[in-house]
């Protein structure tokens, strides 16, 4: 009796189809390129929320201290609440500021010695806290495009090497 057969064969290796996945995984586990391009965005969120005397990231501060106004004008320093100097302000503005990327997240810090009490108030002559490194609406939906810029890259990379491997096949 003669028997009417058919086979399957897979265009691609399934070893190859495996290994490009496996490809895409890692890329997914590593989402440093997405965290770099944020430094700028939050450079531009602290300075804002500087400028806005926190009222950007919905902390207003209190007011200065009469006193203490009233000598900063003296010396020159005018009015503006956390601005005597300008380091703070132009350290985000100059791209100074601390900033790690790792796989999982991303760390941005002044590296001035005093931004954490003012962040969270204290110190010698006890004075409100005035945060200053808060997430914006802004800088959240920077990060989220960030992440599917990111997410979008990693795909059109596989779809790129799967094309590549079909033209080497010739096609099919």
């Amino acid at each position: 009796m003669r028997r009417v057969r058919f086979t399957v064969t897979p265009n691609r290796p399934l070893a190859g189809i495996a290994e490009m996945y496996r490809e895409v995984e890692r890329k997914y586990q590593d989402f440093r390129p997405a965290w770099r391009s944020l430094k700028p965005v939050f450079a531009a969120g602290v300075a804002q929320a500087i400028l806005s005397e926190g009222a950007s990231i919905g902390e207003r501060w209190e007011a200065l201290d009469p006193r203490y106004a009233e000598r900063k004008a003296r010396e020159g320093f005018g009015q503006q609440t956390m601005v005597r100097t300008g380091k703070l302000l132009a350290e985000q503005r100059d791209g100074k500021a601390g900033y790690s990327a790792s796989r999982f997240g991303a760390a941005y810090y002044s590296k001035r010695r005093y931004a954490y009490p003012l962040q969270r108030g204290g110190g010698k002559a006890p004075y409100p806290s005035r945060p200053f490194f808060g997430f914006t609406p802004f800088m959240e939906e920077a990060t989220l495009n960030a992440i599917q810029a990111r997410i979008d890259q990693i795909l059109v990379d596989a779809a790129r090497r799967n094309e590549a491997f079909e033209a080497r096949r010739g096609g099919s």
